[in-house]
Formats: C-alpha cells, structure tokens, sequence
C-alpha cells in the first residue's frame, strides 16, 4: 500500500531502492508508536495509583520528589559540594572554581572578537579542502603503488603550502595591527624590548582556533582517505574464478606484478611494503600539518614558546585506529593473491634444478623411442595448461595481479627442458647414421678390393656377416 502512494516521478529509481526506503520509515513509525504507548501507559499509572492496584503493581513506585536536591545530599560529594551557607544552592568551593575556569576559556577565546569572526570569514575559503586526492580514483587503469603515494604525498604538500602562503598571511594580517595597537599599550614595544609578550591572551585564542580548524581538516582529510578504501573490503571474491574472469566492472586501483623468485613466486610490490605505503600517507598528513607555524611566533611574540602547531601526533586515537582499519582492509585484499600462487605452483617443479638433473639423467639413461616421446609430451602438456591457467592480468578488488612474466618464465622453462629431450633424440640419430655410413663405406671399400688368398677370402666373409 505505501508502494503505491510513492510519486510516478521516482519510476526511475530502482524498486529495491525505494523498498528499502519504504521499509525503514514505516519500522521507524511503528517503533515511535509502540513507544508512545508504553510512556503514556507508564505516566498514566504512575498518576493514578489506583490504576496501580488494578493491573496489580504490587509495590507501588515512590511518589515524585517535592523537594530539591542538592549535591551536598549525595555522601559521595557531600565534602566538596558542601555550600557556603545553610540558605545557599551554592556547590561550594568547587563550583566557583568550575565557574572561574568557564569565565577564563571564555574570555581566552573570544568567540565574539571582530578578528575571530574575520577569521572564521577567511577559514572559510579552505575548509573544503583535503589533504587526499581520491575524488578521481580509481582510475581507468591501475597505477603503480610509488604513483599513487607520490600522487597523495605531492597533493598533501600542495595543499599544506597553500595554507602556509594564503590562509596564514592572511590570519596574521587581521591580528598584526591589533596585536601592535595592544603591545604600545602596555609598553612592550619590541624595537626597544626583545622579550614580546608572550602571554597575549588573543594571540593565544588565535592560535587555538587555528588548531581548531587545522585539526578539524586533517580529521576529515583521514576518514575520506579511509573511506576511500572502505570501498574494496566488500564482495572479496572467495574462489579462485577470478584468475578466468574478463569483468570489467570493478576497477583496482594498484598494479601488483607476480614474478619467479628461485624456485617459487613473489609479488612486488610485496603485501608489506604496499600496506607499509598506505599507512605512511597518513603519517605524511600529520607530518606536514604540524609544519604550520603560531601566530605569536610569525609576529615575534613567542616568548621561547613553541613556533610550530601541533595539530596531531601519529599515537593519536585519530590516527592509530585509521591506520589500523586500513592495515586489515589491505590485508584481507593482498591474502586473495594466494589464488595466484596456488594456481601456478602445480608447474614450480620447471623451475627447480631437479628437474634440470631429472632431464640429465633420463638423457644418460637408454630409453626406447616411445618413452622418450612419452616425456616430452609430459612438459609439452604443461606448457599448453601453463598458457591456459590464468588471464595475463587478473583483476581482484584493490589490486591488479600482473603475471604475464610468470607465464613466460614457465612455458621457457618447459620449453628448454622438453628441447633438451628432442635434442638428446637428434644427437643420438646423428650417431647412429654416421656410423652406419661410416659401416656402408668401410663395407664398399673392402668389396672394392679383391682377395687373393684364402685367408683374405675368410676375412672378408667374416666381415660381411658382422656388417649384415
């Protein structure tokens, strides 16, 4: 029924789409509903404790309190909220000093400060920007791992640069007039005093919410980073089909190349050096915010104090548990590289020097023509499955497993260990016809000559009957 009451204008939508809206409104009405009948039902014996006794609420709740309460009344504070006079809401002590400590951040940070609004004005020009560049991402074609760390690495810096040039010259210029107006005031001039005022409260402020808002875009800068990669810890594929499949439509971002290592396989770049590269991103954006000078030290008002923003610490929750969602989303794409090893390592054996000596010596050994026929056809089998195991690129979820070099190194192989035997074939045909010519010619040339005794007779029978 609300299906039906949906505008034709959303025909364009999809049905699961608008479903799925549907449901969640009408689960949300019902549960505001149910809800508004439990309270009323509550209030109203709760008002009423006759209406307690007849749906029998043996004990009855304990009527509203009449009088106020006062901290002092819970033992648990009663020391420290004890108040000044007997006829006094006062919290004691304490109070005043959490109301002092309110008074000074309020008068520290000057929120309604001409300069501070000029400020929020300026901030507002680069509070869009990000340190990532991901809104192109994932591209056409997946790009090398250096590539995409040099990309966000030069991105960051640009970005942080342009902060440095623009947006700081022009905080400082909003607070330079100020803050001189202020130190010839109070007599601190700095031609004839080298020690600034280094405990200027506006300065200060400034600086404060100038970590405000550089805080507030490195915090955005790492969850769009991160949530750039959330898009590959979904639909992981479980089967080795992948190595076979010609689907375009998921579109890795990194070029991971399978290559032969001794007799085994490697990737490279590793699983640990491209999580290793991902992670230092972040690293690379804290890194280059805190490179953003005070204000009190770009009007030489420091006082000995720090020069830089420490906007964030690479131990910071921020950072650590970013990371770490990252290392197991990287994780969980680099392990369906197994597919890849698992599908090649039936041919490793070519690559062993074992099967060099195995060929060796089958070729010393005396083998008839069929089993020698029989094990060329053996390696020969395994180049034409070699050529069938996978696609030459395998597109997973992050990465693009490049692995045409595997299967060349492998059908090489096969081939030279398979041309050994054919040539083993060839050397030992040669053989055998040289020395049946050599025979044929040693036969015509004893033919040729005509015996003259009876000994040369016996002879040259004796070594036709050898010959035949």
């Amino acid at each position: 029924a609300a299906r039906r009451q949906v505008p034709h204008e959303l025909a364009g939508v999809p049905d699961a789409v608008v479903e799925e809206r549907l449901n969640e409104m009408l689960r949300e009405i019902k549960s505001l509903y149910f809800s508004a009948v439990k309270t009323s039902m509550v209030q109203y014996v709760l008002r009423n404790p006759s209406e307690g006794k007849r749906i029998e609420i043996t004990i009855p709740p304990k009527p509203f309190a009449t009088t106020t309460f006062h901290p002092s009344q819970d033992p648990s504070v009663a020391e420290c909220a004890q108040p000044k006079s007997a006829d006094s809401l006062s919290l004691g002590e304490w109070h005043d000093n959490v109301l002092n400590g309110y008074e000074t951040i309020e008068r520290a940070l000057r929120i309604n400060h001409e300069g501070m609004l000029q400020m929020l004005d300026v901030w507002g020009l680069y509070q869009h920007f990000l340190l990532c560049n991901v809104s192109s991402l994932p591209p056409v074609t997946a790009i090398e791992l250096e590539h995409f760390k040099d990309q966000q690495h030069s991105h960051c810096e640009k970005v942080v640069q342009m902060l440095k040039k623009k947006w700081l010259p022009a905080v400082i210029d909003i607070f330079r007039k100020e803050s001189d107006a202020a130190t010839v005031a109070n007599g601190n001039n700095s031609a004839s005093n080298g020690d600034a005022d280094s405990g200027s409260p506006l300065l200060s402020a400034v600086s404060a919410l100038m970590f405000n808002q550089l805080r507030g875009l490195l915090t955005a800068s790492i969850e769009a980073y991160l949530a750039y990669f959330e898009q590959y810890a979904t639909n992981l594929p479980d089967d080795p089909e992948q190595l076979h499949s010609e689907d375009v439509s998921t579109r890795p971002l990194l070029v991971v190349r399978m290559l032969v290592e001794g007799e085994g396989f490697k990737f490279a770049p590793s699983a640990a050096a491209v999580v290793k590269s991902l992670l230092s991103t972040i690293d690379h954006f804290v890194t280059m915010m805190n490179t953003i000078p005070r204000i009190e030290g770009e009007l030489g008002k420091s006082g000995g104090s720090a020069r830089l923003l420490v906007v964030a610490n690479v131990d910071e929750e921020i950072v650590t548990s970013a990371k770490a969602r990252l290392h197991k989303i990287v994780e969980m794409n680099m392990s369906l590289t197994d597919h890849m090893v698992q599908a090649y390592t039936p041919y490793a054996y070519l690559l062993s020097g074992e099967s060099d000596k195995k060929v060796d010596d089958f070729n010393k050994a005396k083998h008839s023509l069929p089993e020698t026929t029989a094990e060329i056809a053996k390696y020969d089998k395994s180049v034409k499955e070699i050529a069938k195991r996978s696609l030459p690129e395998v597109r997973f979820n992050l990465v693009l497993v490049a692995c045409q070099a595997v299967k060349t190194k492998l059908v090489a192989r096969g081939d030279e260990l398979s041309g050994r035997l054919r040539g083993h074939i060839g050397s030992g045909f040669l053989a055998r016809c040289s020395d049946t010519c050599a025979r044929y010619q040693d036969i015509f040339l004893r033919l040729g000559m005509h015996p003259n005794t009876e000994e040369e007779m016996v002879q040259l029978e004796a070594f036709l009957q050898e010959s035949a």
